[in-house]
């Protein structure tokens, strides 16, 4: 620590310096003896402590130092008089001005005084520093040392405690490597274990998979012999029903003939017996009644005809049903009944299980659709919008989506239109393809992704959206917009559920609608889906009478009980 440290801006050199030559001076200048000059400073100005510490020799140095600070407080004093040169002749004449010069003197050299005064104190508060230092010093060298120690002993002991911990490390390796060879042992011994286990329940496996297929074989059998002998009794049911079906129809036929020919005997008897006023009027009566009874007989025949020709189709329908599936289990069926099915046949079955309820919905049809004359009425309605769309005939395709008994296939047929169907019912799909109509069996959908862009004039589908899941919806929606050509059109027609009879009974006479679908939704489904304008058009009014008021009330019921049983939404693709 030196006087530098509480002193940045403070020379010490250059200051002692100033201060010995000062003294040098003054003592020249008064005839003062001056005080044995003291052997120089170091170079540097500071205590500096190298090699080994040295306190005398620094106290030394201190002292030194303190000897320069009293000569310096000695000059700084007041003089109370002269030097002693000055008591000698000849100066003693001027002994009365000694007084004067001395008071002179003092006055000149005051502030030289005050500041050799101050300096002088500073550097006293200097060396009392550095001996402060020096003793702080010495505390930490005692300090330093006694650690040094520590760290000496605690390096013997960390070395001793590392020779410990090599030591264990080494005992722990050899135990690792004991431990190691025993789980390797282990291992092989679990792994010969594991693979005896695997092999004895493999074995096991394999008996239990043999005796399953033999029950498998042995069900397969009884299977069947189960639907031969279910076949043979369904094939003479039907047979059965055949005969009793015509053996009644000959039987009703000759008894209504011998009734008419009876009545014509008691009728020719009875005209004989009468007067020729009495057989001209009876003739002229005999006349209406004939027209009379001839239009009832022949309405009478005409709806049991139409009775025996429903249950005559619907047997038809059952009989080709039957027939399919027999065809498909003899065909791949009976020469796998002795082993299990194969990948090509579980399919095949599949599907045409799928088609189990084919005849129902044809029949279902039959007795709910209405006849097709009254659909292709229905229909006709349809012709102007292609003219407008300009769909001309011939070489625009027409797709219709669901196309049921084909009715709307005839009718474009009749017009000149190229159309084709696709249904995935395979009993109207043979019904239709028996009319020399194009119709294929094929889920919409996949058949339509099938289908180039830009590729079809006109899509419709009647009564055919309520049948579907609302994503199917939108994909069909989606697809048809993207096979539509430029200026292309759709149809979708469906049940109206603003029709309060339609929305809550009528609707659900088929079991395969899922839910009713109001106008103004289909709308919106079909603007999403990206056709522009969307038109709605209803349709068939309801024939029953409606209530024959003027009233507001009267109007808004008839409006819902009596409206448009049916909507379509018309979309064209600009």
């Amino acid at each position: 620590m030196t006087i530098e440290t509480y002193y940045p801006n403070l020379n010490v050199k250059h200051l002692l310096d100033k201060i010995r030559q000062e003294a040098l001076r003054q003592n020249l200048a008064l005839g003062v003896p001056s005080a044995p000059v003291p052997p120089p400073p170091p170079a540097t100005g500071e205590l500096v402590l190298k090699g080994d510490f040295d306190r005398e020799a620094i106290n030394n140095q201190i002292d030194y130092i303190e000897g320069f600070i009293k000569t310096a407080e000695s000059r700084a004093a007041v003089r109370n008089q002269l030097p002693e040169k000055f008591g000698r002749l000849p100066w003693l004449l001027f002994k009365p001005l000694q007084a004067v010069a001395l008071k002179i003197l003092n006055t000149i050299f005051r502030d030289q005084r005050e500041v050799n005064f101050n300096l002088a104190s500073a550097l006293r508060e200097c060396l009392q520093l550095n001996r402060q230092l020096l003793s702080e010093v010495e505390n930490l060298r005692s300090q330093s040392r006694r650690d040094l120690e520590n760290l000496m002993a605690f390096s013997q002991s960390l070395s001793g405690y590392s020779q410990a911990v090599e030591k264990n490390l080494v005992n722990n390796t050899q135990n690792l490597q004991e431990k190691l060879h025993n789980f390797e042992c282990q291992t092989k011994e679990w792994e010969v274990r594991i693979q005896e286990y695997f092999q004895q329940r493999l074995q096991a496996l394999e008996s239990e998979y043999q005796d399953q297929l033999q029950i498998l074989d042995q069900r397969w059998g009884d299977i069947g012999n189960h639907i031969q002998e279910q076949t043979q009794e369904q094939l003479q049911i039907l047979d059965q029903r055949w005969g009793d079906i015509g053996n009644h129809i000959q039987e009703q036929t000759q008894e209504q003939l011998q009734n008419l020919d009876r009545k014509w005997g008691d009728i020719g008897n009875h005209i004989q017996e009468q007067t020729e006023e009495q057989l001209q009027n009876l003739d002229q009566k005999w006349k209406e009644l004939a027209y009379l009874g001839q239009e009832k007989l022949e309405r009478q025949m005409r709806e049991s005809e139409e009775r025996s020709f429903q249950n005559i189709h619907y047997l038809q329908i059952d009989l080709i049903q039957q027939k399919r599936l027999l065809g498909k289990f003899w065909e791949g069926g009976i020469p796998q009944l002795s082993q299990p099915l194969s990948p090509e046949l579980k399919p095949a079955i599949t599907t045409e299980l799928d088609h189990s309820l084919d005849a129902f919905y044809a029949a279902f049809e039959e007795r709910f659709r209405g006849s097709r004359a009254v659909i292709h009425q229905r229909l006709a309605v349809y012709l102007p919008l292609l003219k407008e769309a300009q769909i001309a005939p011939g070489d625009s395709l027409v797709l219709d989506l669901g196309c049921g008994r084909g009715e709307w296939l005839e009718l474009l047929q009749q017009n000149g239109y190229k159309a084709l169907g696709i249904d995935l019912n395979q009993v109207v799909v043979a019904e239709c393809q028996q009319r020399c109509l194009d119709v294929r069996e094929a889920d919409i959908i996949d058949y339509l992704q099938s289908l180039d862009d830009n590729s079809v004039a006109l899509v419709t589908g009647f009564h055919l959206i309520e049948h579907l899941p609302f994503e199917i919806l939108m994909k069909l929606l989606s697809e048809s917009f993207r096979v539509l050509r430029p200026r292309g059109m759709v149809i979708f027609e469906t049940p109206n559920p603003a029709n309060v009879l339609i929305g809550s009974c009528n609707f659900y006479f088929d079991p395969t609608h899922r839910n009713p679908l109001p106008s103004l939704m289909t709308q919106f489904l079909a603007k999403y889906s990206g056709f522009s304008p969307v038109n709605i058009l209803n349709l068939n009014p309801s024939t029953e009478t409606p209530i024959a008021e003027d009233s507001e009330t009267a109007k808004r019921f008839n409006e819902y009980f009596y409206g448009p049983m049916d909507y379509a939404i018309i979309g064209y693709k600009l």
